[in-house]
């Protein structure tokens, strides 16, 4: 849009050194976002010698435009009828908003960032226990936890008079993980954290092996061993179910293929057969018929 003052002087010719009749040397002297320009000639003839006379009256005309042309602007369309709705017309339907995409908690986990993210995640699915992941490679403590979860949903036994989980530096230098008992029948859960990053995990491998320690070697074999430990802590309080375990570990030392260190011991023997069992996803070759039946009682097979 042009103002009327300044559209006026369109056409509007006047000496070199005379001002425009708006009293303007060049345009934009005096008025603010001037969008006027100036043409130069030689011709004398065509200076007007009226164009004060000339301005005015454009003026006047160009603001009489203008206040025509403002007040239609302002007339209002006539009101519209209101609209009125038919009778037992159907609701008008809206569509229902959608529901935020839902996270599994096991991509949750995936995605977390920190050792902070994952016991933060820890908390939030087993807020039962005290949790302290303070250390370690974050895959293998994510593995370890995740071990844990997937264990406890089979075993919901291992949960029994679990206080603790997590990380501490007071294991023996020779193991990855341990369940550590207390008399008030508490246990507690932890993992070395010496061990908890790959390069010193495969140089315990190594040691075990020749030590004749079970060595699996991996974080998710070592948690299930341990989670073996809970399990029979936990089934051996019943008296009827001990008697079983002790028949399953009796049966599992005869016919399976396990390390020294679990030959000497029917505990280990449980926990490292739960563990192997565990990794092959139960395969039907690590167990007997009779161990059979005590795994489907557990609700495994």
């Amino acid at each position: 849009r042009v103002r009327p003052s300044h559209r006026a002087l369109n056409q509007i010719t006047v000496g070199i050194d005379d001002p425009f009749p708006n009293g303007e040397y060049y345009p934009g002297e005096n008025s603010i976002n001037c969008r006027c320009r100036v043409r130069y000639g030689f011709d004398l003839n065509k200076i007007d010698k009226n164009a004060a006379k000339t301005y005015a009256d454009n003026v006047a005309a160009y603001e009489k435009q203008a206040k025509a042309e403002r007040a239609a602007a302002r007339k209002v369309a006539p009101r519209a009828e209101p609209r009125t709705v038919a009778p037992n017309a159907e609701p008008r339907k809206v569509a229902p908003k959608a529901e935020p995409t839902k996270i599994s908690p096991m991509k949750e986990l995936k995605l977390a960032k920190s050792l902070s993210d994952v016991q933060a995640w820890a908390e939030k699915y087993h807020p039962e226990h005290k949790w302290v992941l303070g250390h370690g490679d974050i895959d293998n403590v994510k593995t370890f936890v995740r071990t844990f979860d997937a264990m406890s949903k089979q075993f919901p036994q291992i949960k029994k008079g679990l206080t603790h989980i997590g990380s501490t530096n007071d294991l023996k230098d020779n193991e990855i993980m341990a369940v550590l008992h207390f008399k008030s029948g508490t246990r507690q859960l932890l993992y070395n954290n010496k061990y908890m990053n790959d390069p010193k995990l495969n140089e315990l491998k190594a040691r075990q092996k020749k030590a004749g320690h079970t060595a699996t070697g991996s974080i998710n074999g070592s948690t299930a061993h341990e989670c073996g430990h809970l399990l029979d802590a936990a089934l051996s309080e019943d008296t009827a179910m001990a008697k079983k375990i002790s028949e399953f570990k009796a049966t599992h030392k005869a016919t399976a293929t396990l390390s020294r260190y679990a030959m000497k011991d029917d505990e280990e023997a449980w926990a490292e057969g739960i563990g192997k069992m565990w990794e092959s996803g139960w395969d039907k070759d690590d167990y007997t018929d009779a161990q059979a039946d005590l795994l489907k009682e557990l609700g495994v097979l």
